[in-house]
């Protein structure tokens, strides 16, 4: 069995894969959320619109963006893992397009758990980080701009 991502419990697995819309999948995330220490950060930057023009370079990038950031000694939200389900949703019959998957899956996670987010370089080339940014700013969380990127 291969391992599970950390702070996360076989149970939370199971909800994944039974995560039927945004909402399920942000009630699994909030649970794995509520484990890591506080104060709790997020990494925000493009995934499938903007970047480095694909979302394989984008994950690449994303990846070392997270690792940077936990060496810095912060506690991040580790959101790849959810990056399965969430395709399996949005291919499925309830993603309802739009913003949808940012306020029913991210925006809980904004309002209850992150202290602050760290954005990638050139995250304005995506609507959704743009998005991000915005919720950041409504809900006066530290914002903090990731400036060197080596790739």
């Amino acid at each position: 069995m291969p391992d599970l991502p950390e702070y996360w419990t076989e149970k939370d697995k199971q909800n994944a894969e039974l995560a039927q819309t945004y909402g399920d999948l942000s009630v699994v995330a909030q649970g794995v959320a509520v484990r890591i220490p506080q104060p709790l950060v997020m990494v925000c930057g493009p995934i499938s619109t903007g970047g480095l023009g694909s979302i394989e370079q984008n994950m690449v990038r994303f990846r070392k963006m997270i690792d940077f950031v936990k060496s810095l000694g912060e506690n991040v939200f580790d959101q790849l893992p959810f990056e399965p389900y969430l395709w399996r949703i949005i291919r499925g019959p309830n993603d309802h397009g739009g913003f949808h998957l940012l306020e029913d899956f991210y925006q809980p996670l904004f309002e209850r758990y992150f202290s602050g987010l760290y954005f990638i370089p050139d995250w304005e080339s995506s609507a959704g980080t743009c998005w991000e940014r915005g919720m950041a700013i409504l809900l006066k969380k530290k914002i903090r701009d990731l400036q060197v990127y080596s790739g």
